[in-house]
């Protein structure tokens, strides 16, 4: 733990620091938490500190299941070693620098050596902050693992949200930190090196609008923004003079810079929008609208659900495309689309917006498929290191059951089968890396690959859809961490998997293809007691006639 006097946000707000890592909670990247506390040294009052996480390797393996402390490579600033070896970074750089991400080959190899997701993340954040400060405060770390990638951490932000300028929501933080010849401080050019070579791809382009647009209408939406600022006043107003007459400051002048916060979040949005539609061609801004009717919702762009809980209004550029999937709930169906012209088997749209404003209308119903608990998820292998992550179906019913076009789905992403079949009382395995799986696994029969997204070892919805959108199966866990390669398994196939009663954590590899050890055991068990009673039967029988043949021989 640290306690931390505000950093360069001393003497201002003292919670800079944590309204910005803490508008965070729900983005994939690690931070520190925060929580405010006096202070005595020796017995003397020493004001407020902020008591904070220390970033090391057991902040490291706290924040990322399966994750071993020991076993890690974590650097700092330009490749300043703290744990392991520089070794991999400097060749994900030194590729990145001889190749052309505008091929999507180069690309897609970089994306196994980084997570890219992470840190587009972690760039859209500091660029939203303007966080001048950015390219000395760079913590970077990988799992010393085949498959290890380079994540980033957001730390250190005090000097974002116009720590030292009451304007600083008009400056161009992106075209900052997209510098290629920036001073030496605060942002030389090995500092934006990555995120400018990645901006050539097209890919990468279009993801990064589209992920910014979706922050800057959910986490960055100014109302959200101000309402966290007054949460974070409000906690520390009954506390803040008794700290500010110690260092002999006024409260007055606090109250100032608080308020620099909220004018920042007020009108840094507008001019974000503005900044990416002078780098990048993107068009006019429009408004989409999206409405859900029935049991179900839709995701915007992979990261945005919306239910019929609330509506959804968003902004978003003309040129760059927009996908809205369905997600429908158990006992439901897609029916159709409203205020937009898509035929109704269609579960996935990909929109321009051409109009100032775009309604759509997602309309569900209640029905139930026949073979909803007959098709079931009857294990899961998550965050497995070994094999790679991987999903067996069990097909309960009587009959042969085709699923091309059904989808597996953790909500966010989707998994479409191709023409296979999954025959009665048979079982069905996707995986990762098909090659990867049959080499712990090379007696399994019914496997095929792809599996297109990982599985969370912790906590995670697996869904199981029909080509044309009901729900068959569905599948919620949430598990006590762990760092052992474990599979979650069905106890029996008859049972309701929907009961987190009905399921059983079975450290080791697992058994695809393969009835689930419970399963067998119960079922080797009850064999073993038919048959002892049988063999009991039969004893008694047997030793029925013995007495009746040594009374015959009495009476004789």
């Amino acid at each position: 733990m640290v306690l931390r006097n505000s950093g360069s946000d001393w003497g201002k707000t003292h919670f800079r620091d944590a309204l910005m890592t803490g508008l965070l909670e729900d983005w994939d990247i690690e931070k520190q938490d925060c929580r405010p506390a006096h202070v005595y040294i020796n017995g003397k009052y020493w004001g407020i500190y902020n008591i904070r996480e220390k970033i090391n390797r057991y902040f490291i393996a706290d924040h990322n299941e399966g994750v071993d402390k020991d076993s890690i490579d974590f650097l700092e600033h330009n490749m300043i070693r703290r744990r392991g070896s520089a070794r991999h970074y400097r060749k994900m750089l030194d590729f990145i620098t001889n190749n052309s991400l505008r091929e999507s080959a180069n690309y897609a190899y970089v994306q196994t050596l980084m997570d890219v997701d992470n840190f587009m993340n972690y760039q859209i954040a500091q660029i939203y902050f303007d966080n001048q400060d950015a390219g000395g405060n760079i913590k970077y770390w990988r799992p010393r693992t085949r498959d290890g990638r380079w994540r980033w951490i957001l730390y250190d932000t005090d000097w974002g949200f116009g720590l030292h300028d009451g304007l600083a929501y008009k400056n161009n933080s992106l075209a900052f930190h997209t510098e290629p010849d920036g001073p030496s401080w605060p942002n030389p050019s090995w500092t934006t090196f990555l995120l400018r070579k990645l901006l050539e791809n097209p890919e990468f382009e279009r993801k990064f609008v589209t992920r910014f647009a979706d922050h800057l209408n959910t986490t960055f939406h100014s109302g959200g923004v101000e309402y966290k600022i007054e949460e974070l006043y409000q906690n520390l107003l009954p506390e803040m003079g008794r700290h500010l007459k110690r260092w002999n400051m006024n409260e007055e002048e606090w109250r100032v810079e608080v308020n620099r916060l909220r004018i920042f979040a007020r009108e840094r949005p507008y001019y974000t929008r503005l900044h990416l539609m002078d780098r990048f061609n993107t068009g006019a801004l429009h408004t989409l609208q999206v409405n859900v009717e029935g049991g179900g919702s839709v995701l915007v762009n992979d990261y945005v659900q919306v239910d019929g809980r609330m509506p959804y209004e968003g902004e978003y550029f003309e040129n760059i495309p927009i996908s809205i999937k369905i997600v429908p709930h158990n006992g439901y169906r897609f029916v159709r689309w409203e205020g937009v012209e898509a035929p109704a088997e269609m579960g996935e749209l990909t929109l321009l917006l051409k109009e100032k404003i775009t309604t759509i209308k997602a309309i569900f119903e209640k029905y139930e498929h026949p073979l909803a608990g007959k098709v079931i998820i009857n294990e899961i292998s998550a965050n497995n290191r070994q094999t790679g992550d991987w999903v067996e179906l069990f097909n309960n019913s009587k009959e042969k059951v085709n699923l091309r076009g059904w989808i597996l789905s953790d909500l966010k992403n989707q998994f479409t089968f191709p023409n296979t079949d999954i025959l009665p009382n048979d079982y069905l395995v996707v995986c990762e890396d098909v090659s990867r799986f049959y080499n712990t696994f090379p007696n399994a029969y019914n496997v095929i690959g792809g599996l297109n997204f990982g599985l969370n070892k912790r906590e995670e919805k697996v869904e199981l859809f029909a080509s044309f959108g009901a729900v068959v199966d569905s599948v919620f866990y949430n598990l006590p961490p762990s760092d052992s390669i474990f599979t979650l398994s069905l106890l029996l196939p008859s049972l309701d998997n929907s009961d987190a009663e009905n399921w059983e954590i079975r450290y080791g590899v697992g058994s695809p293809n393969a009835p689930n050890p419970y399963f067998l055991e119960s079922s080797i068990r009850s064999l073993q007691k038919e048959w002892m009673e049988i063999g009991m039967a039969a004893g008694v029988v047997l030793l029925c006639l013995v007495l009746l043949v040594l009374r015959h021989r009495r009476i004789l």
